[in-house]
């Protein structure tokens, strides 16, 4: 097992009694909160209420725009609410906001834990963390969270474009991986075909229960968000991103 994935994985309806549960084990006290005015009142107020019950140490950010993206403005935000405290960054929200916690935790020398708020991108588990630099969408390595505690009721209430964009986040490796396999042929890419299969594997299994998905049942979520985060694993084991992102996703860059 590649040794920079999650500690802990949850995905089901106790996400913030299994955080606070690891942060106990794990001795964590001091964090800084990241959400945005979204994500905030689904899940980030409950998950601040829980932590100061606990007395813990908590700095917060909460994006109040109506567009947050993963650029310096928004990342300098983070980093002015920060002090030269250690603390364990917590991300609540999908891949926005789960990004500006990756690339600020690391640079600052911190951990992250990820807390999705939407079934919507196959990054939450990944290194990288895609920002916009000069007008440009550049992936910048960073690291993966220590933990992701994802709350199933939260995530088959998100809006269903954002369900619809992690199934087409999935439906993507079909094609990825048939890019992949063309850079192996014509151009000698490094290639590996277990993750291949794996990857392959986890976009048949949403496929395959496309209505579940569609319909936003607790099963589809949970196939979805699981399919994701192997996504991701792929991702970490590989060492890039070449297993799950192709043509496809240069365009959409």
């Amino acid at each position: 097992m590649n040794q920079n994935r999650p500690q802990m994985v949850t995905i089901d309806s106790d996400a913030i009694t299994h955080l606070l549960e690891f942060c106990q084990a794990n001795q964590l006290t001091k964090f800084c909160l990241v959400a945005d005015r979204n994500t905030y009142p689904v899940l980030g107020a409950a998950v601040e209420d829980a932590l100061r019950q606990q007395n813990f140490d908590l700095k917060k950010v909460v994006f109040t725009n109506a567009e947050v993206v993963a650029d310096a403005q928004h990342i300098l935000r983070v980093l002015v609410e920060m002090d030269q405290q250690a603390r364990t960054f917590i991300a609540v929200g999908s891949g926005t906001i789960t990004d500006i916690s990756r690339f600020v935790s690391h640079r600052t020398g911190n951990h992250f834990i990820a807390m999705p708020t939407a079934p919507s991108v196959d990054g939450f588990a990944s290194i990288g963390a895609p920002l916009i630099i000069g007008g440009v969408k550049t992936t910048i390595v960073a690291h993966a969270p220590i933990a992701i505690f994802a709350d199933l009721t939260v995530l088959a209430a998100a809006p269903r474009a954002m369900i619809a964009a992690g199934f087409g986040d999935m439906l993507g490796k079909i094609t990825s991986i048939a890019d992949w396999r063309l850079g192996r042929l014509l151009w000698n890419e490094p290639y590996d075909e277990a993750i291949a299969q794996r990857t392959l594997q986890a976009a048949q299994l949403c496929v395959d229960h496309v209505a579940e998905i569609g319909a936003g049942t607790p099963q589809g979520i949970q196939i979805l968000m699981e399919a994701l985060i192997e996504s991701g694993y792929c991702m970490l084991d590989f060492g890039s991103s070449r297993p799950a992102s192709g043509a496809e996703h240069h365009y959409s860059h």
